[in-house]
């Protein structure tokens, strides 16, 4: 049906739930609905790198979580060669920065200790 979705919570490494959702705003951009959430339309699930700043910046606060699904693993795969691009270079660099930034075991930048 149309307007509803379904949100996954975890609640243990073994059990999950599924919780049915509905709504009067929808959008296929994460992004867009982030900025939705910041201007006061709801809630949002989105990765926390989306809204790292926002958190930050107490633009928006992070709900339920301790049903938070555990991370995600992302490899960043790329031919390293003498004929990549300056921009392939400049890109890679960046993210290993940014990533190294990132607790490995989970733990969410802007996230309450």
């Amino acid at each position: 049906m149309a307007g509803t979705a379904e949100w996954r919570f975890a609640e243990s490494a073994k059990a999950g739930r599924k919780i049915r959702i509905s709504g009067r705003l929808w959008m296929n951009s994460l992004d867009a609905l982030a900025v939705a959430a910041k201007e006061g339309a709801g809630i949002v699930r989105v990765s926390s790198w989306q809204v790292e700043a926002d958190i930050g910046a107490g633009g928006l606060r992070r709900i339920l979580a301790d049903y938070e699904p555990p991370p995600t693993p992302l490899h960043l795969v790329f031919q390293p060669s003498r004929l990549a691009s300056a921009k392939t270079r400049v890109f890679v660099d960046y993210l290993v920065e940014r990533w190294r930034a990132i607790d490995p075991f989970g733990a969410h930048p802007g996230a309450a200790s």
